[in-house]
Parts: C-alpha cells; sequence; structure tokens
C-alpha cells in the first residue's frame, strides 16, 4: 500500500497557531450547541456535552503542553548556545594554562640555574678570602 504525503492540519491550513485554536474552540462550542439543540435523550445530550466539554479542556491541556515544549526546545537552543560558548573559552583558558606552565618551568631551569651559579661564586669568594687571610 502506498504511504500518502503528509496531510494534516499544518500542511492544509497556512493560518497561525492562534487563529486555528480560536476557531477550533468556536467548532467545539457550535457542535455542543447544535447536540443541545437536537431534540434527543436528555440524558444523552448531557453525556455528549459533557464529552464535548473534556475534548475542550484536553485540547486546551494539549495546546499548553506544546507551548511549553516549544519554550523548552528554544532554552534548549540556547543552553547550546551558551555551552559553545563556555566551551570556547575553556579552550581558551586551557591553551593559556599551558603557556603559563610552559614559561613556569623555564623560569624554574633558569632559577636552578642561577642558584647553582651563586653558590659556585661564593665558594669562590669564600677561597679567595680565605688566601687572603693567610
Amino acid at each position: 500500500m502506498a504511504q500518502r504525503p503528509f496531510s494534516g492540519t499544518f500542511a492544509r491550513n497556512p493560518k497561525p497557531a492562534a487563529q486555528n485554536a480560536a476557531e477550533s474552540d468556536l467548532d467545539v462550542q457550535q457542535a455542543a450547541t447544535k447536540e443541545t439543540a437536537l431534540p434527543k435523550d436528555a440524558s444523552m445530550q448531557s453525556d455528549v456535552s459533557a464529552s464535548l466539554q473534556r475534548l475542550g479542556n484536553s485540547v486546551q491541556h494539549l495546546r499548553a503542553a506544546v507551548e511549553y515544549r516549544l519554550k523548552l526546545d528554544e532554552n534548549q537552543g540556547e543552553l547550546r548556545s551558551e555551552f559553545n560558548k563556555m566551551n570556547d573559552e575553556r579552550k581558551r583558558l586551557a591553551a593559556r594554562l599551558d603557556q603559563a606552565e610552559g614559561r613556569g618551568q623555564a623560569m624554574q631551569q633558569v632559577n636552578q640555574d642561577v642558584s647553582r651559579r651563586l653558590g659556585a661564586a661564593m665558594e669562590t669568594i669564600r677561597t679567595v678570602l680565605e688566601n687572603q687571610a693567610q
């Protein structure tokens, strides 16, 4: 069996969602009015009215859930953007830390070299002073 392309409400009806929502609420109310206008059993009419009321409430809850989900998706996009910015900043700081560590190691080697030279100079000065004292 061939599969038909999507032909849902959004594909057929380019009206904004708020306009569709108002029209569908009106349709539900009109259907409820038509049902109550027909001469049927009173208990059946009350059952139909109650069902239409529950359907209307369900549609409202569904709309609220969709709006909530859209907000979450928007917030998730913002969070991804913020995460990417923070990740870029972390990479930049890691590179700067690596550079600082390299400079620190170089300074430590220079410090050891200077310390060794000072020690040798101090020994030379002691030797010279002892030779002069004798």
